[in-house]
């Protein structure tokens, strides 16, 4: 919301700063309430599950004569998650003795489990059919991949080495429960131990082996009323009715404010809730009230683990890991009793409750009906596992799907290129451009869309270049270059660094020289990240715009420049620098789509309404698959999305808890 944007620089550099000192070696990450694609994001059509080559599910393998493979040690380098990931495998007797992932970008939070267990499982069975690690598909995927890459450099087939490995189906169980909570991200596990310390009974169901989702990544949360900010005389009622209106504003009055209120009036208590279980958050109420910075992303599961140990499991409870929700069952009144769940080896869990809340997390991983609602083909930079099962499995029983159903949490600005055999500085030239103030942004149509001075503001720049398609596109020429290499950015107009994500982020200066810039950039177009053109229309073509619409968009806006007055999008005028005469480059770049913020409707008790407007007995809903009416299409916020997944979580368990009390005592 506007109220962040007007933070002290002295503020910012402090949070940039220790965010950095947190996520040095997570390539995932992002400032306030997100997390990243790759930092060179991968373009994938909408419907990939996965970068990494497929490997094909087969049960066939040579039943006679000697496997042809030679023994050695290999190597192999196969796109993961978020860059290249290399594994070395080790053939001995003809078989698989050993797999190491040797050097990989994977999300630590996310994949440390995941490579060791793909390690041992792969080389125990001498397979690579093993099954995937759940929250870490792409990652297994590509682990696979290099073994069977492997496989072939030693002259084997990598067939033979497909045996599908048998699980063993376990007994199919039901438990009784005061609570089911579907989703063990932030808004789920703080909904999970708000009503187990009350005293519920809770079962906490998550289809991967991870708890946190999605907050293992995040940076901040906006909260006004916290401790600090009390301590500090902050005159926190004000900020929060400015707070109040600034959002209803942004969302053009299509929001429900009751539930905007609970919202914003609890986030304080919240973000104390959590530093009482170890949470830690930073505060700078003498700077900005209302951002609190969370804690190290090594840090967060141990410390939900612990909240859920007491909360859940030392209440009678239990956390159900690798366990997949599948329907909802309801009684002959159509109140919510129950969730039927399948786990990884094929049993059922049933689980009876007195009532059920939802807490999976949106659809933002599900990119193929992202763009179907949307029109957004960008990078998925959330998780891969939010597929929208909660929101679906409360659609079936009569909850209303919302008018705004599609809306997206777009975040930062990323460049598409993935370069090789640099040093970092050089492999960031492609991104950095994608901020520069100074430089002409195009859409896929070939036509200027947006101040380019927003670059540097998250979530503006973002919406911006979503509305496009997804896909932008950022101009040099041979002008832009040379200055680049004599005089670096503030030879181009830049009077501060861009605003990259601070992992993203290489030590240079403004005025650092941009040594052998052109040959990156070469590099970029040949590896299919942008596009090269000796003029304006031989770029336009190669690049498949219309060449009169780019043309004219060249000519104006270096008339722009040349007046020293933008009169069409209103950039500063220090920021209008002129390109000259060619050869021209294309960069191209993307958005990070870390989730969706509509699903289900809710009222300020977090009960699921149905298509009369009226509570579903017994359903609650948090987090993302509960955003609907707070946003009118698109996230406007900043530390807003993990403020709403941790206080939705809170004040639902809450509900849920005096639900169950009232309508069972």
């Amino acid at each position: 919301m506007k109220r962040t944007r007007r933070w002290p620089a002295l503020v910012l550099a402090a949070v940039l700063a220790l965010g950095a000192a947190g996520c040095a070696n997570d390539a995932q990450t992002q400032p306030a309430d997100s997390q990243a694609a790759s930092t060179q994001a991968q373009k994938e059509e909408p419907a990939a599950s996965t970068p990494a080559e497929t490997i094909p599910e087969s049960t066939e393998m040579q039943t006679s004569g000697e496997i042809a493979v030679n023994d050695g040690t290999y190597t192999a380098t196969v796109q993961g998650r978020n860059a290249d990931l290399t594994v070395e495998t080790v053939i001995k007797d003809k078989k698989i003795s050993s797999v190491k992932v040797t050097d990989h970008m994977e999300t630590s939070v996310y994949t440390s489990a995941a490579v060791l267990a793909m390690e041992k499982k792969i080389a125990e069975t001498n397979s690579t059919q093993v099954d995937a690690v759940a929250g870490a598909t792409i990652t297994s995927a590509a682990i696979r991949s290099a073994v069977e890459k492997c496989i072939e450099a030693a002259g084997g087939n990598p067939a033979d080495f497909r045996t599908q490995i048998p699980v063993e189906k376990g007994a199919d169980e039901t438990v009784t429960v005061d609570i089911a909570v579907v989703g063990a991200g932030a808004s789920g596990i703080l909904a999970a131990t708000a009503a187990g310390e009350k005293g519920a009974q809770v079962a906490l169901i998550e289809k991967t082996t991870i708890l946190g989702g999605a907050s293992l990544q995040s940076f901040g949360v906006t909260a006004y009323g916290t401790k600090a900010d009390l301590e500090a005389g902050v005159d926190v009622e004000t900020l929060k009715d400015e707070y109040f209106e600034e959002w209803i504003t942004y969302e053009h009055w299509r929001v429900d404010g009751s539930l905007l209120r609970a919202y914003i009036d609890n986030a304080g208590r919240t973000v104390d809730y959590l530093n009482d279980h170890g949470f830690g958050m930073l505060s700078f109420p003498a700077f900005g009230a209302g951002f609190n910075m969370l804690f190290d992303y090594d840090q967060r599961m141990p410390a939900y683990e612990a909240m859920l140990e007491t909360a859940v499991s030392g209440n009678g409870g239990a956390v159900y890991k690798e366990t997949t929700a599948k329907s909802l069952l309801t009684d002959d009144s159509g109140a919510v009793i129950g969730v039927v769940c399948e786990r990884a080896d094929g049993s059922t869990l049933t689980v009876q409750a007195k009532a059920v809340v939802i807490a999976t997390g949106g659809f933002g991983g599900d990119a193929a009906w992202v763009q179907e609602l949307t029109g957004f083909n960008g990078v998925v930079g959330g998780l891969y596992t939010a597929r929208g099962e909660g929101m679906k499995m409360a659609w079936e029983i009569g909850a209303k799907v919302p008018t705004n159903l599609g809306g997206l949490m777009l975040h930062q600005t990323l460049a598409t290129a993935n370069l090789k055999g640099y040093d970092l500085f050089h492999t960031r030239y492609p991104m950095i451009l994608c901020y520069v103030p100074s430089l002409l942004n195009v859409s896929a149509t070939g036509a200027r869309f947006r101040n380019e001075g927003n670059n540097n503001t998250a979530v503006a720049a973002s919406n911006a270049a979503a509305f496009t398609g997804g896909y932008t596109y950022v101009l040099l020429s041979q002008s832009t270059l040379d200055k680049l290499e004599q005089g670096g950015l503030a030879a181009i107009g830049v009077d501060s660094k861009p605003g990259l994500p601070p992992e993203y982020a290489p030590a240079y200066e403004i005025d650092t020289p941009w040594e052998g810039v052109e040959q990156v950039m070469k590099d970029m177009v040949d590896g299919g990240w942008g596009f090269y053109g000796e003029t304006i229309e031989e770029l336009a073509a190669n690049a498949g715009f219309d060449v009169d619409t780019f043309v004219r968009t060249f000519t104006d806006y270096e008339s722009c420049c040349a007046a020293r007055k933008d009169s069409q999008y209103l950039k500063p005028e220090q920021y209008l620098v002129a390109y000259g005469e060619g050869p021209y480059y294309l960069v191209e770049s993307t958005c990070n789509n870390l989730g969706t913020v509509t699903g289900l409707v809710i009222n300020d008790e977090f009960k699921v309404l149905n298509e009369t407007n009226q509570p579903i007995p017994g359903l609650f809903a948090v987090g993302c698959d509960a955003s609907s009416t707070l946003y009118c299409d698109m996230y406007t916020g900043s530390g807003a999305g993990m403020g709403w997944a941790f206080t939705s979580g809170l004040l639902g368990g809450e509900s849920a808890y005096e639900y169950v009390t009232r309508q069972h005592e």
